[in-house]
């Protein structure tokens, strides 16, 4: 009997990752932490904002609300996979591997798992649809459009600035993708003049928590012991992708007091070891990088701007620090890029 080996690995990455959710859960146990505490008890009446992620995670109550909150995550985890891959150009190592870290930090809070699939289930249907190449008005009203917007007005609940970053690399990459190579270097140096420009000249006449951009970010400087100059932040851009190193997460894994903390190191050990290698497989194989901004140069310029602006914002608020779940969502162009890379060189292999 014939077994189609791309399924024999899809269908055993997809078991892996479901053990591995459920083993995290069994060891930390069923006992509400972290965040579920406070989504648990706070009370809906005071809050303004995730009201209807706290009316779906108080629907259940006690003990039940954690089992529900684990079925839910399983649900949402399995479907997140299936549709990642898809995007993934149907590689499920690297979408196994991306999403490891999911199964630690899906265990306790369950609102990073609804965001993930909300953003994929966004970014498969703007893929599928080939809407980054083509986008006419009678769009506007499909179903498959009219899903991306309650996706859209529901993460705008979970995590409102995902929106913006999801309505401007669109935009971005409409625009992109319109120009050559040369036209888009001319480009990206203007888009880097007016940044400036807004930095120097806007940036009080925008407020954030009831301050100024300015003064918030004074106030982040002074909590990290930063600065704010350009090769700090350089720094703290490339820290916000590669740190910690794999291995002192191992280091710390072995040496900690905390089942829990020493779960979580070992999971972000696994997932970060794979960005390590993802992107030393990008650099040695830059040619065939140059081949895939060729044929799949929309959806590199959708992911890659939606992760650089997710990294940026990080690492204005966390200097490169931070927990790794907001530093998961910088991430999606690698593991496409990666995927890509060797979706083409395979074919490549195959057909000469």
């Amino acid at each position: 009997m014939y077994i189609n080996k791309e399924s024999l690995i899809f269908c055993m990455a997809l078991v892996l990752l479901w053990m591995m959710y459920m083993i995290n859960r069994a060891v930390i146990g069923f006992e509400p932490i972290s965040d579920e505490v406070f989504y648990l008890n706070t009370n809906i009446e005071n809050e303004y904002k995730r009201i209807y992620f706290l009316h779906l995670v108080q629907f259940f109550e006690g003990h039940a609300a954690m089992l529900a909150i684990t079925v839910m995550n399983v649900v949402v985890l399995i479907i997140s996979f299936f549709i990642l891959v898809k995007i993934n150009l149907r590689n499920s190592v690297a979408t196994f591997f991306q999403l490891v870290y999911f199964c630690a930090i899906a265990a306790y809070v369950f609102r990073d798992a609804l965001i993930l699939f909300m953003f994929v289930s966004i970014t498969y249907l703007v893929f599928r649809q080939n809407y980054l190449y083509r986008f006419k008005f009678l769009d506007l009203f499909t179903f498959k459009f009219l899903t991306i917007l309650v996706f859209l007005i529901l993460l705008l609940d979970f995590r409102g600035q995902y929106v913006v970053f999801i309505i401007v690399s669109f935009g971005v990459t409409k625009l992109l993708i319109r120009f050559s190579n040369r036209q888009l270097l001319v480009i990206s140096f203007g888009f880097m003049g007016l940044f400036y420009y807004f930095i120097n000249v806007f940036l009080n006449s925008f407020f954030i928590y009831g301050i100024s951009v300015s003064n918030f970010l004074e106030k982040r400087v002074e909590r990290h012991e930063g600065d704010l100059t350009p090769i700090s932040l350089s720094v703290s851009l490339i820290k916000h992708f590669f740190a910690p190193l794999p291995t002192s997460l191992f280091e710390r894994g072995l040496y900690t007091d905390s089942i829990y903390s020493s779960m979580d190191d070992l999971y972000r050990m696994f997932y970060k070891g794979f960005i390590y290698i993802a992107v030393a497989y990008i650099l040695v194989n830059t040619k065939t990088l140059l081949k895939v901004l060729i044929k799949w140069r929309a959806e590199m310029f959708f992911l890659t701007t939606f992760s650089l602006l997710n990294a940026t914002m990080y690492t204005l608020f966390s200097f490169g620090g931070g927990h790794e779940r907001t530093k998961v969502f910088s991430v999606f162009f690698i593991v496409f890029a990666f995927s890509a890379i060797m979706k083409l060189k395979k074919d490549e292999s195959k057909y000469p």
